[in-house]
């Protein structure tokens, strides 16, 4: 996410669609640790980075023993099963999008996928853009794909680095440091935290606000100046060297309350990048939490809030 816009940026491989070796595994019914990384290694970058097609990369392998395996899961009419879909993550990411975000794609990806996620899923609907590897020419973790997105956003004020691999964070956050005096929050999820905790600490130490949920406790050590505790249905906690304060709800009916930590860290970067007051950023951002959960989707929170007349239209840019 980036503010001075509200703006979050997506992989595909592992995020929206899955690449593992375990789903291909299944795919294959035997263990394909071989076949996945001849048809994935190095010659497969060529691909990702549009210098030749998949076809002729799967040609290359003709005189190979594992030729039918690879030639079936990497022709295009097969992704399908080759390369599934993640309900979940999609329904999650669609429910960002009809809150609000404009949400975008940065992936190594060759023209074949690209054509297919297209039409799987439409990603010109979904997405508001992308930069995929095959157009660029440039594929992860070459310092010049980064580039691209900090040159579209080079004078964002706050930079949001949304739940995602752990590494891919850190890989964001210091590209990000290189090339923008941005400021930089963060938070992450209780899937990743389950199995890596300690590094996940290490990468909050990097950035300047960090979103923490109260169960993970092993983050309210870190080292970044402003903490930002998620408390669920008792509302937030402000924690920096010289302010802290509590934003409170109120009691609420709850609906749905996908996306409501997503509304506080949002409203929160947006607030600030206006108002420069912490106080009153938190105790909006909680409030249009609070509210979002009572409903589904944007169009509730608008009628709700006004925030159409009072918010949006005096600020278009965010």
């Amino acid at each position: 996410m980036i503010v001075n816009a509200i703006k979050s940026i997506f992989d595909v491989g592992g995020i929206l669609f899955d690449d593992s070796k375990e789903n291909i595994d299944k795919v294959l019914n035997k263990d394909s640790n071989i076949i996945y990384k001849k048809a994935y290694g190095e010659n497969f970058k060529k691909c990702l980075l549009g210098e030749i097609k998949v076809s002729e990369h799967i040609e290359s392998f003709k005189n190979d023993v594992d030729y039918n395996d690879i030639a079936y899961i990497l022709k295009k009419e097969n992704l399908n099963i080759s390369y599934p879909l993640i309900e979940t993550n999609f329904e999650y990411i669609s429910k960002l999008k009809n809150k609000g975000y404009n949400i975008y794609l940065l992936t190594n990806i060759p023209e074949d996928s690209y054509l297919y996620i297209k039409n799987k899923i439409d990603i010109d609907k979904l997405f508001n853009g992308g930069i995929y590897s095959y157009q660029e020419y440039l594929v992860k973790p070459d310092v010049k794909i980064y580039e691209l997105i900090l040159k579209k956003y080079y004078n964002a004020k706050y930079i949001h680095i949304a739940t995602n691999f752990p590494k891919v964070q850190e890989q964001f956050i210091d590209e990000i440091r290189k090339h923008s005096n941005a400021i930089i929050s963060i938070d992450t999820h209780e899937a990743y935290m389950e199995k890596e905790a300690d590094y996940i600490k290490k990468i909050f130490d990097k950035v300047d606000i960090a979103f923490i949920d109260k169960e993970y406790t092993e983050l309210l050590n870190c080292k970044a100046p402003i903490k930002i505790i998620k408390n669920g249905k008792n509302g937030c906690m402000y924690n920096s060297k010289n302010l802290n304060f509590e934003s409170k709800t109120n009691e609420s009916k709850v609906i749905d309350k996908t996306g409501a930590g997503d509304v506080v860290t949002g409203v929160f970067l947006a607030m600030m990048s206006i108002t420069n007051n912490p106080k009153k950023s938190l105790d909006k951002a909680v409030e249009v939490a609070t509210i979002s959960i009572k409903d589904y989707g944007v169009d509730f929170l608008r009628q709700s809030l006004d925030i159409k007349n009072k918010f949006m239209t005096k600020n278009k840019k965010y």
